[in-house]
């Protein structure tokens, strides 16, 4: 669903009013004819949050000039092929522990957005495909997992400013 609610202007208002506190540095809103153009290009459809974040809020966030962009802009997609393939997960695939992987290593950023880079091969991509679009999973050299608890795009991004980047997105994560 892509209609805005009254919730969902009360969220985004408050995430503007945080990033504006914190003088991150937004790119300027995308227009509803580049977001489209963006989604057919691609054949995807992406999430509603994050599409109401791009069209109302900003294309971008980054915390100062030359800094790593914590919402990377749409055009900086590294692998733009695979937004539209299925993302075929719907739990944590920690490949580190596997001798044979029980997966196709190939397939781990289908239906995904990198949203940020944190340095050492880790990041955060938005799933916009499968089962879990909308969710915000982490990416390492180790494996994937989706935040814990699962975080949608702007519950994701408001406790990483509320913790001025610094999140702990596995403080509930009941590792086996």
């Amino acid at each position: 669903m892509n209609r805005r609610t009254p919730e969902l202007d009360a969220v985004l208002e408050r995430i503007h009013k945080k990033l504006i506190a914190k003088h991150v540095l937004l790119g300027e809103p995308a227009t509803l004819q580049k977001l489209r153009a963006f989604e057919s290009s691609y054949r995807v459809s992406l999430p509603s949050e994050f599409r109401h974040f791009l069209l109302k809020i900003g294309s971008s966030c980054q915390w100062r000039p030359g800094s790593a962009p914590f919402v990377a802009p749409l055009l900086d997609c590294q692998t733009p092929e695979k937004l539209a393939l299925p993302f075929p997960f719907e739990n944590e695939w920690i490949w580190e522990f596997e001798e044979e992987p029980s997966h196709d290593i190939q397939e781990v950023e289908n239906g995904t957005f990198p949203l940020a880079g944190i340095g050492c091969g880790i990041g955060f991509h938005l799933i916009v495909t499968g089962p879990c679009k909308g969710e915000v999973w982490h990416f390492s050299e180790m494996g994937i997992q989706p935040c814990c608890p699962r975080q949608s795009f702007l519950g994701w991004l408001e406790k990483w400013l509320d913790s001025d980047g610094d999140a702990d997105y596995f403080e509930e994560y009941p590792y086996d």
